[in-house]
């Protein structure tokens, strides 16, 4: 298998090492189309620094609220014992928190 150099960093990948696929320069969300190979500590730091995960949550977060609730309901820590989610646990579909 050969190694090739993070895009982002310069430095080469190594066989073992975790790689990730980066929009460059365009990201995916905004119509990009190529991609080119980074380790995926680039790829986490990078979309870090622009605030990226931060936005993309905001937007998830808002259309969930818009008509969803039940999705982000489950995936919710302790929804299993929490009282006020079971309105959403009890929605066709959802799985999480049911006792088998």
């Amino acid at each position: 298998m050969t190694s090739s150099a993070c895009e982002l960093c310069g430095e080469p990948i190594g066989a073992e090492e975790e790689a990730h696929w980066h929009h460059d320069p365009v990201l995916r969300s905004d119509g990009g189309t190529r991609v080119v190979r980074v380790h995926s500590r680039c790829h986490l730091e990078f979309h870090q620094r622009r605030g990226d995960f931060a936005l993309w949550g905001r937007i998830g977060g808002e259309k969930m609220a818009e008509g969803a609730p039940h999705v982000w309901a489950r995936n919710l820590r302790n929804v299993r014992t929490n009282s006020a989610y079971a309105v959403y646990r009890d929605l066709p579909g959802v799985r999480y928190g049911r006792r088998a």
